[in-house]
């Protein structure tokens, strides 16, 4: 898990996940990631279900993170919409966000989404679901959300983009991607 050691490689990153510098077409391709982070949110993160991160050993550096977080923690934008969409489609499960998950392009090809997401589904093991929110726009992120055993759950509008809903129960998810 992160701590404070990790933020400013994890705020970097994330930065630059962004892909503010590219293309429409580059971003749906590559793929991109929402909303920005600082050090006070990451510590929010951090103290609540936590961020994983896989470190490359030889030089420390974060390869790679996966933020979990529970609903009321994170800014009102997309993460509120996410919450207004999920009190309405399940109002009585407990259930926490997962997202965005980041893999540095030098470490991509590895397995480390693989890693990142069974560990995810072994932290939040003791809620009802995990949910996840992917603008439909970003082709590349859906690819990955199809490809792994999430449920597309619906889809909502969030400034005047489809944002989909991938949900998934995590205890049977961390069986799920271990089997697979």
């Amino acid at each position: 898990m992160s701590g404070p050691e990790d933020r400013r490689q994890i705020i970097d990153m994330m930065d630059e996940a962004r892909g503010e510098n590219l293309t429409e077409a580059q971003r749906a391709e590559r793929g991109w990631v929402q909303g920005r982070m600082n050090d006070e949110l990451l510590a929010e993160f951090e103290a609540g279900t936590g961020v994983i991160v896989a470190e490359d050993t030889t030089n420390g550096r974060v390869a790679a993170f996966c933020v979990t977080s529970r609903p009321q923690v994170g800014d009102p934008g997309a993460r509120g919409a996410l919450v207004g969409y999920m009190e309405s489609a399940h109002p009585d499960a407990r259930w926490a966000m997962y997202g965005p998950v980041v893999i540095d392009p030098d470490y991509q090809g590895h397995g480390l989404m693989r890693r990142l997401l069974t560990r995810m589904a072994d932290v939040l093991t003791g809620y009802d679901l995990g949910a996840a929110f992917v603008d439909t726009g970003n082709s590349r992120s859906m690819q990955v959300h199809r490809h792994y055993p999430f449920t597309e759950d619906g889809t909502y509008e969030f400034e005047g983009r489809e944002i989909m809903v991938f949900t998934f129960s995590p205890a049977a998810f961390a069986r799920d991607i271990r089997a697979s």
